[in-house]
């Protein structure tokens, strides 16, 4: 997947709206412009990695969601304002998570390389980049573009919170489904974790 092809402005756009917040609102909950917030929300620039975090923390939407990266049934929430404004102020505690930190993403993406009995050069291999690239991503020297990490998302079946290092806690709630269609779900789910 080419970087080009990655865009968070249309989601982005919906829920900010959703939550009730101006650009400016936006922009000053992240600490940065209004003129920044406008240019994300027209992909004219896509923010950095920490940024991301930030954004969707505030948001209280998941990366992947901002990156259109699953969580596609999401779309119709944000539809409908709310009575009343959601926006969750948790996404500087998101952020300083990689403070100190390049991009932390490294220690992530060597712990699914090493689960999944690869070397740098077969992960490389898979995903059409050099062993060097996987050796900077993997060591915080360097950052994949966003269509990377979601080539790196896909391959690895994870979220990009994951690669980020960040536990969301979203748990697929089956509670009100009877026991036969809940250990149905239970069993695909595991069918795909061993796939």
């Amino acid at each position: 997947m080419k970087s080009a092809d990655i865009g968070i402005g249309k989601k982005l756009r919906k829920v900010r709206i959703y939550n009730g917040l101006s650009q400016q609102e936006l922009a000053d909950a992240l600490n940065t412009s209004k003129a920044a917030v406008s240019a994300y929300e027209k992909n004219k620039i896509m923010p950095t990695f920490a940024m991301l975090i930030k954004m969707a923390g505030i948001l209280n939407v998941s990366t992947d969601y901002l990156l259109s990266f699953g969580d596609e049934h999401l779309d119709e929430i944000y539809d409908v304002p709310p009575t009343e404004t959601k926006a969750d102020k948790t996404g500087n505690e998101r952020a300083r998570k990689l403070n100190g930190r390049f991009m932390g993403i490294g220690d992530q993406i060597r712990e699914l390389r090493e689960e999944k009995g690869l070397s740098r050069q077969e992960l490389a291999d898979e995903l059409s980049l050099s062993v060097t690239s996987i050796q900077k991503y993997e060591n915080d020297i360097s950052a994949p573009s966003y269509g990377t990490l979601l080539d790196m998302a896909r391959y690895f079946n994870v979220t990009t919170e994951r690669l980020f290092g960040i536990e969301s806690g979203r748990k697929l709630d089956v509670s009100c489904l009877p026991d036969d269609k809940a250990d149905m779900i239970r069993n695909l789910v595991d069918d795909f974790g061993r796939g």
